[in-house]
């Protein structure tokens, strides 16, 4: 039970308090700032990634906390111990896809990840594929002129 309650601290309960803290020094910095469009998708950027971090990673240590008390009860049942183990399953996996969609959310909500993802596609020679596939979908959101404009430098390289 005390490497548990140690696993649910450590592990997720500093973190937390960590990334809220962090993040919110950032927002206000960016609330603080002028309000430019680059400040509003950063700030998007921002909120989205926390978001995704607590959606993804709240259900596995809730589910987990449970796991905790029933494994220091006495009087489980077998369905309840079934249920609970297929809930890790399932949440750990939600857990899991968190790494998954951080560079999803950088690479279609941030601009400069973007322009970064577009360098380095150039410096390994997928110039003509990679860039027009990625140009078109950005066209096909209706992304800003600099992203186009970014792709098309690319294109022409």
């Amino acid at each position: 039970m005390a490497s548990r309650l140690l696993y649910h601290i450590l592990g997720f309960i500093i973190p937390s308090l960590i990334l809220i803290f962090c993040y919110s020094c950032i927002l206000y910095r960016l609330r603080c700032a002028t309000h430019s469009l680059q400040k509003q998708k950063a700030f998007r950027v921002t909120v989205s990634l926390v978001v995704v971090f607590f959606l993804c990673w709240t259900p596995y240590n809730i589910t987990l906390l449970v796991d905790t008390v029933q494994t220091g009860n006495a009087t489980n049942s077998c369905g309840a111990r079934n249920a609970v183990d297929k809930a890790m399953v399932v949440t750990a996996s939600l857990g899991y896809l968190h790494s998954s969609l951080n560079p999803v959310l950088y690479a279609f909500v941030g601009v400069k990840f973007r322009r970064q993802l577009l360098g380095i596609f150039s410096s390994l020679g997928c110039k003509r594929k990679s860039a027009a596939k990625l140009k078109s979908s950005f066209i096909s959101r209706g992304s800003s002129l600099s992203i186009t404009s970014e792709v098309e430098k690319v294109l022409k390289n």
